[in-house]
């Protein structure tokens, strides 16, 4: 497949979107600041979710993406030049420069790589908000179906550190050795869920506790799902909202900020003081290694390759673009998990709960909750520290 010819020219900005699988590129100039926002040149910008408008045939492309703050608003503190940051912008972070307020660029750990970097926010996160809002608990039977995406790499670490019986269901010639690999215990073949017999044979006769769909296409019909649940047992979706057929009484949706808006901010807590605590503890994992999520990554030149592997049903893992070459890290910026406390401590669930330390004036002064319906990590009334 022919590659693109991108001009990378100073005065321009190069933006991905894609019409009927048409992946194709256009420059703007770069738009202006507001004295809140940062302009943030992108080094890698992951290919994500995304819905078409009604009416329209085409969409522009990006979720989450990690790159150096190159322009500060004026309200927002010049030490943040230069400052290498992650965050979510769902549907345009492919881009050689986006802009954003400051507040939703969130200080990277410097020892992580820019690939790592990526598989630690939405994808991470959410695989938490599964855990923590389904609390597998040691020797139970979990089965993740259409096992590809980047929460279902996740899950099987996760599983194991927890003690339950992660198996998992892909169809891919490679899905045994890479979801294995992953944390898996078992893993199925094929592009059903298992029947309760061969799930039955594989756990000594037991049926799933818990069912996960991570389908980022057509979700799995709930004949499926209900025939491999145990009586007590229950479901979840991570990627439709809409529940379709399944049993509403034994399953729902988790969506990532509505649902970290559920699980912890109705305990007082600030989804930001929330990430601040999770984002380093999923890193920590990540680099350890008790976590993983393969990430395929592409040059700006072969984003046609990325989104048509993005959009196979082979995927397993994530597909991220090389938007410019990537810059030195400006050690100093890191995420520190015992730095705030919001009138007590932060409380996480079982995967990700951690300690935290000393007060925060700045958070004692606030206490901000975050609405339960935001649409995007940006759309909240509280307000995260500077980082100094």
């Amino acid at each position: 497949m022919d590659r693109f010819e991108v001009a990378r020219s100073p005065g321009s900005v190069a933006m991905l979107w894609t019409r009927n699988d048409e992946v194709r590129v256009s420059y703007r100039d770069p738009p202006p600041l507001s004295p809140t926002e940062v302009r943030v040149r992108v080094d890698l910008a992951l290919l994500g979710s995304i819905a078409v408008p009604p009416g329209r045939d085409h969409t522009s492309l990006g979720d989450d993406f990690v790159g150096h703050i190159v322009e500060c608003g004026a309200a927002v503190p010049p030490s943040r030049l230069g400052e290498r940051v992650l965050g979510i912008v769902r549907g345009w972070s492919a881009a050689t420069e986006i802009v954003l307020p400051g507040l939703v660029a969130y200080p990277c750990p410097d020892d992580l790589e820019n690939l790592h970097v990526v598989s630690v926010l939405s994808t991470g996160l959410l695989s938490c908000v599964v855990v923590d809002a389904t609390t597998p608990a040691p020797g139970s039977v979990v089965v993740v179906l259409d096992a590809g995406s980047g929460v279902a790499c996740l899950l099987g670490g996760m599983l194991r550190s927890l003690g339950a019986t992660g198996l998992a269901c892909h169809h891919a010639p490679q899905a045994p050795a890479v979801l294995r690999d992953l944390g898996f215990d078992h893993v199925f073949t094929g592009r059903t869920a298992p029947t309760p017999d061969a799930l039955r044979a594989r756990t000594g006769g037991r049926l799933a506790d818990l069912v996960v769909d991570c389908s980022r296409h057509e979700p799995r019909p709930w004949v499926e799902v209900g025939s491999i649940l145990a009586d007590s047992g229950g479901a979840v979706r991570c990627h439709h909202g809409d529940l379709g057929d399944w049993d509403r009484g034994r399953s729902r949706f988790l969506d990532l900020v509505p649902s970290l808006s559920s699980l912890y901010g109705r305990q007082g807590q600030d989804l930001f003081a929330v990430l601040d605590v999770m984002l380093p503890e999923t890193a920590r994992r990540h680099a350890a290694g008790e976590i993983n999520v393969p990430i395929h990554r592409f040059a700006l030149e072969d984003a046609q390759a990325a989104y048509d592997l993005w959009t196979s049903d082979e995927l397993i893992g994530r597909v991220a673009i090389r938007m410019n070459e990537p810059q030195p890290v400006r050690r100093g910026h890191r995420l520190d998990p015992c730095r705030h406390q919001l009138g007590g401590p932060v409380r996480l669930g079982r995967w990700s709960a951690t300690t935290v330390g000393q007060p925060a004036n700045e958070f004692l002064a606030r206490k901000a909750t975050v609405a339960a319906g935001s649409s995007h990590v940006g759309n909240s009334t509280g307000r995260r520290p500077r980082p100094q």
